[in-house]
Order: structure tokens, then sequence, then C-alpha cells
């Protein structure tokens, strides 16, 4: 069984936010003090020891293997239950699965079982929660709008091997405008929609409005899997500032700090300020880190390079919370704003020649003084089909 141990001490990272660190490999966890072996025999013996982390519900034999305790799923499932109870209380855990439907399948597709959904309704919640799921060894689903758009955010089989939970964020949906409205940091479960309306009165938006925005999309959920697919100007979103939890090389659970914003010196501090807003919203600094991806113009606009300007898991714009795709927990998000256009014109190109396209698209990203806002395609089938039953009347 492949279980992870609970410490009883939490480690976290914090970065400096003048530092020149701009790579993932600024996190060096292997520093961190670890749990050693009390196997003394093979330690003075000069043998390579480790302590594999087990759960509570393993027992260390002889031999040094861990093996599961004799006793019953469901008596673990409803231990588990019990300790998220403690923390949420039974309102916010959704264990039928009569009930929970809604959020074990996506909007689109994608479906599973799952021993429960929990919605956390603070931070310091979510981060009691992320502590259970180490300590049990349990499958985690984070989740937020549940679009569909990926199969992320949902199960998507019914023999799991261990206990699976989906942890679902819409609660945790505030919003911080900071830097006199050039950035704003965002909590896991904030939608696109709901950043857009906090910005319009300063003349401001999001990385996208388009598209997913409608469906609920979060901003986390953008960042986390480097959406904006049609954004031509803007690129994908990408952010190498943020907050997440993540369990290290050595099977212990660590928050990281890398939002370039002073919250405290012990994770719980971290999180408690946070989610209380107690910090200077003004003139913060971010070091070597960049909130958006300020590179991308330069890429597309190379129309004459062997390779791709944008592709799926791009590794330039896989970095921490970006491109996570769920395998952190994400608590904070610090994104650039953008400048609203202030006229915009729509033009729409039919052709039956690719040939056509290809020049068009080397027109409008070498020879325009500034990139096209959007940029979408759509083939035969999908126009007709739009012509027929997508039309607002």
């Amino acid at each position: 069984i492949l279980a992870l141990q609970q410490t009883s001490r939490t480690i976290m990272t914090t970065v400096n936010p003048s530092s020149n660190i701009n790579s993932q490999e600024g996190t060096d966890d292997s520093t961190l003090p670890v749990n050693k072996s009390n196997n003394r025999n093979s330690a003075n013996n000069g043998e390579k020891t480790s302590k594999k982390p087990s759960s509570e519900f393993d027992i260390r034999l002889a031999t040094g293997i861990f093996q599961p305790k004799k006793i019953s799923a469901l008596d673990i499932n409803v231990y588990i239950l019990n300790k998220f109870e403690k923390v949420l209380g039974v309102a916010n855990i959704s264990a039928d699965p009569r009930k929970n439907e809604h959020f074990r399948k996506g909007w689109r597709s994608g479906e599973g079982t799952a021993l429960a959904v929990i919605f956390p309704q603070t931070l310091e919640q979510l981060w009691e929660c992320i502590k259970i799921v180490v300590t049990n060894n349990i499958i985690v689903v984070m989740q937020a709008a549940n679009t569909g758009l990926t199969e992320g955010s949902t199960p998507n089989k019914n023999d799991y091997e261990r206990p699976v939970v989906v942890i679902n964020t819409l609660s945790l949906n505030d919003l911080t405008i900071i830097n006199n409205g050039l950035q704003v940091i965002s909590m896991p479960g904030a939608t696109l929609h709901k950043l857009e309306e906090l910005l319009k009165p300063i003349h401001r938006s999001p990385h996208s409005v388009i598209g997913s925005s409608t469906l609920g999309a979060t901003v986390v959920g953008g960042i986390a899997n480097n959406s904006g697919g049609a954004l031509v100007k803007r690129g994908p979103a990408y952010t190498e500032l943020s907050i997440y939890a993540q369990v290290n090389q050595h099977g212990e659970l660590v928050l990281v700090n890398h939002l370039g914003i002073y919250l405290g010196d012990t994770a719980d501090d971290i999180i408690r300020n946070l989610q209380q807003g107690n910090f200077n919203a003004d003139h913060l600094e971010q070091g070597q880190r960049q909130a958006s991806d300020h590179q991308y113009q330069r890429r597309i606009k190379d129309v004459d390079a062997n390779t791709p300007s944008r592709f799926n898991a791009d590794p330039r714009r896989l970095y921490e919370s970006s491109g996570c795709a769920g395998k952190l927990v994400v608590f904070a998000v610090r994104v650039d704003t953008h400048p609203v256009a202030t006229k915009e014109q729509s033009f729409y190109v039919g052709t039956n020649s690719s040939e056509d396209l290809y020049l068009i698209r080397r027109l409008l990203l070498t020879e325009l003084g500034q990139l096209p806002e959007v940029g979408e395609y759509m083939h035969r089938d999908i126009f007709d089909v739009a012509a027929k039953y997508g039309k607002d009347n």
C-alpha cells in the first residue's frame, strides 16, 4: 500500500519578494529535515535505510514492510468521515451517492464514485482537510465549478484502490484587488465572471472573459490548466505567484508561499492571514516572478519558427500552480489584470482554402500594429449547427 505520513510538524517555505528565483527548482525540499529510521543495526552496518511513510491504518512488520491492519473498509470510511465532520460539520459533507452525483459527474463528461464530497468554508478548513487526506492516504480530487472541460475535477472510474474524496472549493471565492488594480489575488473558488464584475468599475478585465467563463470557470482552474486557447494577445493563463500545498519527496505535507507577500512564519499563520487579508494591498513587489505570460506575444509572432507557439502541457508554462492540473492544492494565485479595449471590431472570414487562412494568419501576426485580442475557428459542420440552432432569437 502506498501511504503518506502526517508528521508532527508542518513544513513551509516562503519566498522573499525580491527573490531572483524564476524556476520551479527554486523550492528545494531536499534540505528540509525528515524523520530518520530507528533501525540502528542497519545504520551501524553502513546500509542505506529508509522509513517508508505509513497511514494510520498500517502496521509495521518485523521485516520493515508495512501492511494494512485487519480492519474493514467500512470501518475505515466511517473513521475518515468522522475526521472530516470534526473539521467541517455535517452540513458541509455529502456522502450520499444520490445527493452528491452532481459533484461526481462533469457537466460535459467524466464520472466516478467517491467516499464523499466535502465543502470547506474557509482556507483554514481546507488546510485541515488536506492534513486528513495525507494522513489517511486518500485520493483527493480538487474541484471548483466542475465545468467538465478537461474531466479533471471529477473521479473517472468506480474501482479506485483507495478512498476518494472530492473537495469542492466554490465557497472559497474571495478576491482582493492589489497594486491599484494592476493585479488581483484570487482564492481557489473565485470565478472569472465574479472577477470581471469586480474589475469593471476600474476599467480592467481578467485574463479571460470568453468561453468557459460563462460556465462559472474559476481563476485558479484556468491557471491550473493553462487555459485561454483563443486568446491571441494574452496567451495561456499563467502565474509564478501562488500559495499551494504539496507532498514532498519525503512524504511530508508542505505549504509553499510563493505569493510574494510575507504572511507569517508558520503554515497556520500564513493561511489565517491570507484568509483575513492581513497584508497591505498596495505597492506589493514580486521580484523576478511573473503574474502572466509576458513572452507569449513574441512567441506567437515568430511565424517562421519550426515549433508551435502553443500546445498542451507546454513545459515553458508548467510552473508550480500553473499547469499543475490538480496535482497541487492551490490556496491562492496572484495574477495580472488587463486594460479593457476602448474600441473593438469583429471580422468573420469564410473560405474553402486552408491556404487563405494561412496567409491571413501571417498577416494578422506580423503586419498589424497590434495583435488581435482573440481568434477563433469553426469548421463547416459547426458553422451549420450554429447558423441553425445558435442564434439568440
